[in-house]
């Protein structure tokens, strides 16, 4: 299933706009951690939030 069809995933125009703000750094976003993953979320009014999951690669051996 690709983004556009995905229901859990956000709109692309929600994202551009959204990722815009973010950048100028305009938006409270809040790191959450659940289930041994990182994911950002972003308050978009009353009751609604942007949810971000925030996928890094793994330190190669040797490093951290």
């Amino acid at each position: 299933m690709d983004r556009k069809t995905d229901p859990t995933s956000p709109a692309p125009s929600l994202l551009k706009s959204w990722g815009k703000r973010m950048a100028k750094g305009n938006v409270p976003m809040i790191p959450v951690f659940v289930g041994g993953a990182w994911s950002l979320q972003v308050p978009r009014g009353n009751k609604r939030v942007l949810r971000l999951n925030v996928k890094g690669s793994k330190p190669k051996a040797g490093e951290g």
